[in-house]
């Protein structure tokens, strides 16, 4: 670190000029105080702060203490993110190429509080406010985040991962982010758009209190219908999750198909879920669901038979992609029991038809 400062009078200003070097990077910056005697006395002072890394900067403008406390505003532009260790790995649209950052900026010892923060992720946005306030045994986050139409693809699995997978991971599920943090966060978006799903208008507000997470499904709009409930993780003895979930209005034929690979299902309709389990892995979880729902759909069609054709003409025959038998309402109620869903009440009502079902 090479330092040089600027003080003709202890009770005027302080200028400071420096050059060092941060993993590996060159830094050079300024710092300035309208008065060092303010400062040094514990005193609020108005002061300044730039610095360059590369093609990365910072700039703050505000006032400062001596024992630590901040106010003012920030700005910072990261072409490189990777120049620090902590940022380096950061996936494509969250940050891997470029991260900018603005707002206003309040630390003392008890919190912090960011407002008006402007953040940008490559060609994501984020905005909003956040408090944390510094308690033991875990910091408090109050948040208020608008993520607009925002791009988690790079997240989904690839299908080629996906299909060549066997059965459930059996990899140990890590919640320790669960007890990371205390608060309450509420995340506002236009879209999200998920890999495999696209998500419309959404507001989620969660409550993360001791290892345990709760989210309530606001608003969801998925699918051209809306989804609604609440998702609950809880880390607090190994880890235990339970979904209770409704949806209205739902095109099934599209969330089949972006969901299990299932197509020929033509119809709008509604599903109700409300299942736990709990274990030390994805295979545990799932093998102990437990619970209950019901899928209802309105009339539509399935694709690739054409079973009034069969019944009528006694043709077995009648299948493939041009074939479609027209229904007007599909029930069904079912229990989930190790994570197996078991109904007995399938009934499927067609004009000239009607078949029940159970398994």
């Amino acid at each position: 670190l090479n330092l040089a400062a600027s003080l003709p009078d202890f009770a005027g200003p302080l200028a400071m000029e420096f050059e060092a070097a941060l993993s590996g990077v060159p830094v050079n910056g300024q710092m300035s105080l309208r008065s060092a005697a303010d400062f040094f006395s514990g005193s609020r002072t108005p002061g300044a702060l730039e610095a360059s890394a590369g093609v990365n900067s910072l700039r703050f403008v505000g006032n400062l203490t001596s024992g630590g406390v901040v106010d003012g505003n920030f700005e910072a532009t990261m072409s490189d993110p990777s120049f620090l260790p902590a940022l380096s790995g950061l996936p494509q649209g969250l940050g891997a190429n470029q991260i900018e950052v603005n707002g206003g900026l309040a630390l003392a010892e008890d919190g912090l509080a960011l407002a008006g923060l402007d953040l940008r992720l490559d060609e994501n946005r984020l905005r909003g406010d956040v408090d944390v306030t510094f308690a033991d045994p875990r910091p408090r986050v109050v948040a208020d985040l608008v993520l607009g139409d925002f791009d988690l693809s790079v997240l989904a699995t690839p299908a080629d991962e996906a299909d060549a997978a066997t059965g459930w991971s059996r990899d140990p599920i890590d919640v320790g982010f669960l007890g990371l943090v205390d608060g309450d966060i509420r995340v506002s978006a236009d879209s999200l758009e998920l890999g495999t799903a696209q998500l419309g208008a959404t507001v989620l507000d969660t409550t993360n209190d001791d290892r345990r997470s709760v989210t309530r499904i606001q608003r969801l709009e998925a699918y051209d219908g809306a989804i609604g409930g609440e998702v609950i993780l809880n880390g607090r003895s190994g880890f235990s999750t339970r979904v209770d979930v409704a949806g209205s209005a739902l095109a099934i034929s599209r969330l089949l198909s972006e969901l299990v690979g299932y197509d020929r299902l033509v119809a709008a309709g509604d599903l109700d879920l409300n299942v736990m389990g709990s274990g030390r892995s994805m295979n545990a979880v799932m093998n102990s669901l437990a619970g209950e729902g019901a899928f209802n759909v309105g009339a539509g069609e399935l694709i690739g038979l054409d079973i009034v054709g069969m019944l009528t003409n006694l043709d077995p025959s009648l299948v493939g992609d041009t074939r479609r038998t027209i229904f007007d309402e599909i029930t069904v109620s079912f229990r989930v029991v190790d994570g197996v869903i078991i109904y007995d009440d399938l009934t499927v009502a067609a004009p000239l038809f009607r078949a029940k079902g159970t398994g």
